[in-house]
């Protein structure tokens, strides 16, 4: 279940055009659904094909990366003294 968390970024509509940028029914999204149609806010997403589909045909934009737990991070820093 980590593995779900772990691929979630944030996104926004790119273009206020008066149309659906995406619709997807996916267990990798936080609610197994996502439906974004407007510019005001960011939703967090998991990375499934159709939604990095629709970041490079600039229908969304990534505002935010995916999130990290602490105990990552300083999983991180033991790894760094390993390498010296």
């Amino acid at each position: 279940m980590a593995d779900k968390k772990a691929d979630l970024i944030k996104v926004k509509k790119a273009v206020d055009d008066g149309k659906v940028a995406i619709w997807e029914s996916n267990e990798r999204h936080p609610k197994g659904e996502i439906f974004i149609a407007n510019t005001k806010g960011a939703h967090e997403v998991a990375q499934t094909p159709a939604v990095m589909r629709a970041i490079s045909e600039g229908k969304l934009e990534q505002v935010g990366g995916p999130k990290k737990k602490a105990a990552s991070s300083s999983d991180d820093d033991e790894t760094g003294d390993d390498d010296k």
